[in-house]
């Protein structure tokens, strides 16, 4: 990994200087749901076009996407099935120096 990311908390979601908020209603249970983002890793390239591959980690995920790009994760929050909260902890993409996905 070329950048560490500064190690923030799920407080981060309501502080950070920039945040974008996406919504889409699918046909499937939080359950499922849930299970594909925290527990079926190694699924995720089958139903996210854009990740090359995903395994589970230490606490968290490495995920690579096409064309490169890598995340090494840490999970921060697991309310199943309604919340999975995870930071960035390292990547190889310039830019941000946090970051917080829930």
């Amino acid at each position: 990994m070329a950048r560490r990311l500064r190690p923030v908390g799920p407080d981060f979601l309501e502080r950070a200087p920039v945040r974008l908020v996406f919504g889409r209603d699918i046909a499937v249970s939080p359950d499922k749901v849930f299970q594909a983002l925290a527990e079926d890793v190694a699924d995720m390239p089958r139903w996210f076009s854009a990740v090359a591959s995903a395994r589970a980690g230490h606490g968290g995920r490495h995920v690579r996407l096409h064309g490169g790009i890598r995340f090494e994760e840490t999970v921060l929050v697991t309310e199943k099935p309604e919340v999975y909260t995870y930071r960035v902890d390292a990547t190889n993409t310039p830019g941000a120096r946090a970051r917080v996905e829930e």
